[in-house]
């Protein structure tokens, strides 16, 4: 899933943000217990809430910056394995 580029960092972080709780919302629904949820996202203002989601609903959240992504690049992924399972 991706949302479209508006070009406004503001606009842009806001669709990016709430493309992130669909698929927390997503994965809740169709993970098993133990699944494993990795997504690609920006880094911006909004992660406290969404972290705080995800460590309710994952054993281990982890965010990973790839070496070969750009320095400058606020692209990040998330790697929550262990699903707790619905709660």
């Amino acid at each position: 899933m991706a949302v479209p580029s508006t070009g406004h960092k503001q606009t842009d972080h806001l669709g990016i943000s709430t493309l992130g709780e669909v698929t927390l919302d997503i994965a809740k629904e169709f993970l098993m217990p133990e699944g494993v949820l990795v997504a690609k996202v920006l880094e911006g203002g909004v992660r406290s809430e969404s972290q705080k989601q995800q460590k309710a609903n994952f054993i281990t959240v982890k965010t990973v910056k790839p070496e070969t992504s750009r320095k400058d690049s606020s692209e990040k992924y998330i790697v929550d394995p262990g699903f707790r399972g619905m709660q």
